[in-house]
């Protein structure tokens, strides 16, 4: 092998075959990443900036001629900005993996606690969070109210429509009693077939059976042609239950209640409120 640095010096890398062979490697791929990929990806952007630095540090390391001179020291430069470069497109890659991976975890969480066909949230979802609630209401003695709803004549519109129309009604319906709710902490979940129940926190009976009224009113206003119903429109029932602050009632009492109210709804006409407190 022939002596290729002689002291500081390395002046003979310059004519040397496998000097000249890393240049042309290195200028060439910076070249074939370019006409390939475009630069279209920040990605992409980076590697580029990576070789380049790298070919300039090449370049710059054989024509120097010798250690310690300018183009010696402007050759570390850029082989420090080459893996900076490199560096910092991998953490920037990396975080940006940690934020679409976290994002998704988000989505998988919430399509979990989610109704498929209604998008409000599920019976899993009110069977946790229900107790819970009431627990701090009772700790903080405040009442917390719970709605029953039930579309009424649902049966009959399944038979009369079809199941997709069916579908379509309880999306509407749905969304109409999610709308209707405007405290971030009210939710309504579905609670089987066509049955929702509607949670509201620090809510006396009064409130709950306005709430209620609005939510009636809400869904009565979609105007979904109903003919098997005494009204034509699709409408509901709600039964309404009120925990009394500081009182003992169970989770399944007060939805008991509230289930019983829905009933003497249906028994007293449909499309109205039954309210009474627990």
């Amino acid at each position: 092998m022939p002596d290729l640095i002689a002291g500081s010096s390395y002046r003979a890398l310059a004519e040397n075959p496998i000097a000249i062979a890393v240049v042309c490697i290195n200028i060439g791929t910076f070249v074939g990443l370019v006409a390939t990929t475009r630069l279209r990806t920040m990605l992409e952007l980076w590697l580029a900036i990576a070789l380049l630095a790298g070919s300039v540090d090449v370049v710059l390391t054989i024509h120097a001629g010798a250690r310690y001179s300018l183009g010696w020291y402007t050759a570390r430069i850029a082989a420090v900005c080459a893996s900076s470069a490199v560096l910092g497109m991998l953490l920037r890659e990396i975080s940006h993996l940690y934020r679409s991976l976290h994002r998704a975890h988000e989505s998988l969480i919430q399509s979990s606690l989610r109704d498929g066909l209604t998008k409000t949230f599920n019976r899993q979802y009110f069977d946790t969070q229900y107790p819970d609630l009431l627990d701090v209401s009772a700790n903080a003695g405040r009442p917390l109210s719970v709605l029953m709803v039930d579309i009424d004549y649902f049966k009959q519109f399944n038979d009369n429509f079809g199941h997709r129309a069916g579908d379509d009604c309880l999306r509407a319906v749905a969304s109409a009693l999610q709308s209707g709710l405007r405290r971030p902490w009210d939710f309504v979940a579905r609670f089987g077939g066509e049955e929702f129940v509607v949670v509201l926190p620090n809510c006396d009976t009064s409130t709950a059976r306005e709430v209620a009224e609005s939510l009636r009113r809400a869904v009565e206003a979609l105007d979904i042609s109903a003919p098997h119903s005494p009204q034509g429109r699709v409408t509901i029932s709600i039964g309404v239950s009120t925990s009394a602050p500081q009182g003992s009632a169970t989770p399944g009492e007060l939805l008991e209640e509230a289930d019983r109210g829905l009933y003497r709804a249906k028994r007293a006409g449909r499309n109205r409120v039954e309210a009474d407190a627990a």
